[in-house]
């Protein structure tokens, strides 16, 4: 329990103490920021909680939590000395404390959050229900975008399958080999120029079988010379190396005319205008693949690979599609299971929760109060739905139920949305009603109420004392209060004041013993001027907060 003067500096630990959480904090509310601020908070973890603990630090039975600030407004979070990211340090010490004060009711306007109050209150028996929509729900989501988004492309994937088979299919057709283009070539060119050879190898055999003026051919100039030199090359050397030449050169003659005839008549053969016309068509045929799918036919071949790797691909896409669909089904089927079940235990609870908090809100006296619990599902169809019951049903994080606390705090009056009470302290009053019922339930160890009692007094304060008192039996309660009914009831006492030098500014907290723990709650009953009635109540008060 703390307590102290207005203006101690009961706010400034609060904030302190949000700021080790890891909660935002506003520059103003941090002093010398040239300093780095440092907030370290030590929790004893309870056994259920070590065991959640993935290793170390979290296994430790103790956890030393520390938090710095930069002046660049970069954190620095550690548990046990080692570095935890900021996000991982808050989810982790949301599950051993949680802090409600004055400012901290309008959380309970949100639709969101009086369905997580609701569904905490009952615990295990949702548990499995909302355990499965947490794990699952996001991968529905995602298989469902990605599903959405394969089905607005499928025309287009259709049509890149339907033109890359189309072009595997034409390369296929072609037939192409290796070398093909450079044989293809030399054969149009020899073709085409065939008549051109053939006309001058005619030419060149009439020049040799032309007769002479002598009457002779070259062929026969050749034979009577080679006779005239056999009769006269005994006598000399020169003559008999002449004679061999000539023998030489009429022998080459004959063999030239000889494969000139012979490579004449070939083409002659050989020569098919409609084969040519083939050829050139095979080579236009090449060179249209070439400008399509690379410079050469190995690049052709090359592409044609490519393609087929590529729509493989596609092809594959398209299984994985209709895997994906049953996927996207399976978890619909799931999760709509899941979520009708957790909707229907919710409306078997219902009136439980609301016979809880009529309870507890009559003992704050306020048993005029009339509370309903209204469950509802949204209807709308989204990449969040579920389809249930041939209709879309949205769903959300805690499943497919939006629920609404209902209050008519007037006889008379109708049941209104909680948003519409305008009395903070009514409000104060739910919002602890609400707390205290969490309280036997949560498993929460730390529980901080920052003057929660705002507004109220008399028998009511030294009912929400009871409260208080009633859960520090399963909790760490700590309460900043002005009200001794509340401070009575405290096991442990602690006074915040507040000092200063011309630079600095202090602030103390210190534990009261018993008489100290008496001054201080006359203080809070008569003010500074306390009288021996105010004493004397004190101690009173005291004496029963001991035995409640």
């Amino acid at each position: 329990m703390f307590s102290g003067e207005t203006g101690a500096g009961k706010t400034l630990i609060l904030n302190a103490i949000r700021f080790g959480l890891g909660e935002a904090t506003n520059k103003e509310q941090i002093y010398r920021m040239e300093d780095t601020p440092h907030v370290q908070i030590s929790f004893a973890i309870p056994p259920e909680l070590q065991q959640n603990g993935d290793a170390f630090p979290y296994s430790e039975p103790e956890w030393i939590c520390e938090r710095y600030l930069n002046p660049s407004g970069k954190n620095r979070t550690k548990i046990n000395g080692v570095m935890i990211p900021i996000k991982e340090y808050k989810r982790m010490l949301r599950q051993l404390i949680s802090i409600h004060g004055q400012h901290d009711t309008s959380h309970l306007f949100s639709r969101k959050n009086q369905l997580l109050l609701f569904d905490r209150f009952f615990g295990k028996e949702f548990s499995e229900h909302l355990a499965y929509i947490h794990k699952h729900r996001s991968k529905y989501l995602q298989c469902k975008e990605q599903l959405l988004s394969w089905e607005q492309s499928e025309k287009e994937r259709r049509n890149e399958i339907d033109f890359l088979q189309y072009q595997i299919q034409e390369i296929d057709q072609a037939g192409l080999k290796s070398n093909e283009e450079e044989e293809l070539i030399r054969e149009r060119e020899m073709l085409s120029n065939s008549q051109r050879i053939i006309e001058a190898l005619s030419n060149i055999e009439q020049h040799f079988s032309e007769v002479t003026r002598q009457g002779l051919s070259i062929e026969q100039n050749f034979h009577r010379c080679i006779q005239l030199l056999s009769g006269i090359a005994e006598f000399t050397p020169g003559l008999k190396l002449s004679l061999e030449s000539l023998q030489t050169c009429s022998s080459i003659v004959k063999d030239l005319l000889h494969d000139w005839k012979k490579e004449r008549e070939e083409i002659e053969n050989n020569y098919d205008l409609q084969k040519l016309d083939q050829i050139v068509s095979r080579l236009d045929l090449i060179q249209n693949l070439k400008r399509k799918y690379g410079s050469s036919i190995a690049d052709i071949l090359s592409m044609r690979i490519k393609l087929d790797h590529k729509l493989k691909e596609l092809e594959q896409t398209q299984s994985n599609r209709e895997q994906l669909k049953i996927q996207v089904a399976t978890l619909e089927r799931d999760l709509s299971f899941h979520a009708q079940q957790l909707s229907h235990k919710r409306m078997q609870f219902k009136g439980k929760f609301e016979e809880e908090v009529k309870t507890e809100l009559a003992n704050l006296g306020m048993d005029k109060i009339q509370f309903e619990v209204a469950l509802d599902v949204e209807h709308r169809d989204s990449i969040s739905s579920l389809v249930i019951d041939h209709q879309y049903v949205f769903l959300h994080e805690q499943g497919i139920d939006s629920l609404t606390f209902l209050i008519s705090t007037n006889p008379g009056q109708a049941l209104l949305p909680l948003a519409k009470i305008a009395s903070g302290g009514e409000l104060s009053r739910i919002m602890l009603a609400i707390q205290s019922m969490l309280g036997k339930a949560d498993q929460t160890p730390s529980l901080i109420f920052d003057e929660i009692d705002t507004g109220i007094g008399g028998q009511i304060a030294h009912q929400l004392g009871e409260k208080l008192r009633s859960l520090a039996k399963h909790h760490q309660v700590i309460c900043i209060t002005h009200l001794p009914q509340i401070a009575a009831k405290a096991h442990l006492h602690f006074y915040i004041s507040k000092s200063s030098t011309d630079t600095q500014t202090y602030i103390h907290l210190n534990q009261l013993d018993e008489k100290e723990r008496i001054t201080e709650i006359s203080r809070m009953i008569g003010g500074n001027d306390t009288s021996e009635i105010a004493h004397l109540h004190a101690i009173e008060m005291l004496n029963k907060g001991k035995h409640e």
